[in-house]
């Protein structure tokens, strides 16, 4: 979410180019009470390496990175289940822009 917005989805360095644009390739299980931890970025912000550079890589090399997000409030909605309900959690910062002396 961007400013109260949908934004679109997210990726990490672990998304595989192919599954981007496809949510349901994208749904990971964690073992209930098991911390899970990854880095993230959306989609719309990401930047695709160049096709020449794409056929030459490695399966472990990625071919997407992630630039920087706006100022303004951000976040994401996380979709769970817990038993047998589905569950809804939004988590959202504040992104300020400043200088750095």
């Amino acid at each position: 979410m961007l400013n109260g917005r949908p934004y679109g989805m997210f990726v990490s360095k672990e998304t595989e180019p192919g599954k981007v644009k496809d949510p349901d390739k994208r749904y990971e299980s964690v073992a209930a009470g098991s911390t899970y931890t990854k880095e993230i970025a959306p989609v719309k912000l990401i930047a695709y390496a160049p096709a020449k550079y794409t056929m030459s890589t490695s399966p472990d090399t990625a071919t997407f990175s992630a630039g920087p997000i706006p100022p303004g409030q951000s976040g994401i909605r996380l979709w769970f289940t817990q038993g047998d309900r589905n569950v809804l959690e939004e988590l959202t910062l504040k992104i300020v822009e400043a200088e750095i002396d």
